[in-house]
């Protein structure tokens, strides 16, 4: 993990050596929000089917915090 997240391709995608590919970097990540929130929405879903009202949820690498949120505002703690 360290050695992804040090990289210069990770965090500049114009200096991406991989030209004409598709390279998932954290801006390629922040861009895909909307598909994420779809995604994290069915898991909240998912998630919240399964536990007690107002439970404690906890989110383990938890990227820009989109699933946080959206659990959150389903009356969970996260």
């Amino acid at each position: 993990r360290n050695h992804l997240y040090e990289t210069q391709e990770y965090w500049n995608k114009k200096d991406c050596k991989l030209k004409g590919e598709k390279f998932i970097n954290y801006y390629s990540y922040v861009e895909e929000a909307e598909d994420r929130r779809k995604t994290d929405g069915l898991r909240v879903e998912w998630v919240t089917s399964r536990l007690p009202p107002k439970s404690r949820v906890l989110d383990l690498g938890c990227g820009d915090g989109l699933y946080v949120d959206m659990i959150k505002k389903s009356g969970y703690q996260a």
